[in-house]
């Protein structure tokens, strides 16, 4: 399996993307905003957030790594079925002991623009796992 770099990431210029980190996570890449410190150490914040996953119906094709905390999977429009793709690293909250963060790129495949798309499905998840 292969899992998304967070660290050598770098966004395209179009704006059919959403990332939500640390910044320290993501030092070749600006995010759109920095990622909520979570209630729950980073083994719980993951099994939380892959239960979710697995019950949405137009997300496809999951992936996930327990132990690196990784999970990538497709979400599918439910309208004109155009596929993005979504990668997600949970990870401990640096100086705060049981707590997590989660670094979340949601990118389209195809077009310039996805009229706020990628951003709602990062909120959604955001929202899910709080």
């Amino acid at each position: 399996m292969s899992f998304l770099d967070f660290s050598g990431l770098r966004r395209p210029k179009s704006p059919n993307t959403c990332l939500v980190a640390p910044q320290d996570v993501t030092p070749k890449a600006r995010v759109d905003r920095p990622s909520p410190v979570f209630p729950y150490d980073a083994d719980a914040l993951f099994e939380r957030l892959e239960a979710h996953v697995r019950s949405v119906k137009v997300f496809r094709a999951l992936e996930t790594d327990a132990d690196e905390r990784a999970l990538k999977f497709v979400a599918v429009t439910p309208l004109l079925k155009f596929k993005d793709d979504v990668d997600i690293r949970v990870l401990p909250a640096p100086g705060e002991t049981g707590k997590s963060v989660v670094a979340i790129y949601s990118r389209s495949r195809v077009g310039h623009s996805d009229m706020g798309a990628n951003a709602r499905r990062v909120d959604a998840l955001l929202a899910a796992i709080s």
